[in-house]
């Protein structure tokens, strides 16, 4: 099963951003850097051409998900785990705190036993009062999808109609 990643939009194989990944990580290595290296890619559908866009000497959200998934799973967690990562998911304004996201979600049944086979991460929390977003990252597992889980979330998250408590 070929497993996707959604970053800036496109979609891409993972194989092949790995792939890619390791060649510039071997190029940098040669010229002696040591270290985190974070790239982003843009994928042409067209042709399956892959462009690396920036290089970054950081740890980026994928390899953060990647660890997540790591302690969670263990290694070989892409074979059966749908992961997805978020940086900024917006929430409605009455939602301040840590305790009003988990029992939003609690109710909806996004956490706890009545949501088998889907985790939920949420992090970079510091945001949430100030801006009214937040980072998610969702894992699904036997078979569910991080990524249909995650639209759900976001638009159950999102509603300004109503007072979500």
């Amino acid at each position: 099963m070929s497993r996707l990643s959604t970053h800036s939009g496109f979609r891409t194989t993972a194989s092949c951003e790995r792939k890619a990944g390791e060649a510039i990580g071997a190029a940098t290595a040669a010229d002696g850097y040591r270290g985190p290296l974070n790239v982003d890619f843009l994928y042409r559908e067209s042709d399956g051409a892959l462009f690396p866009l920036e290089i970054n000497p950081r740890r980026g959200l994928g390899g953060i998900l990647a660890d997540m998934c790591i302690c969670q799973f263990g290694q070989g967690y892409e074979k059966a785990v749908s992961a997805v990562v978020v940086h900024s998911l917006p929430v409605s304004k009455t939602i301040t705190t840590y305790a009003q996201l988990r029992d939003s979600l609690l109710r909806q049944g996004f956490l706890g036993p009545e949501s088998p086979g889907l985790v939920i991460l949420p992090y970079s929390m510091s945001a949430l009062a100030a801006k009214a977003e937040f980072g998610l990252a969702v894992l699904g597992t036997d078979g569910t999808s991080a990524e249909a889980a995650l639209g759900e979330i976001t638009g159950y998250l999102a509603r300004p109609s109503r007072r979500i408590r």
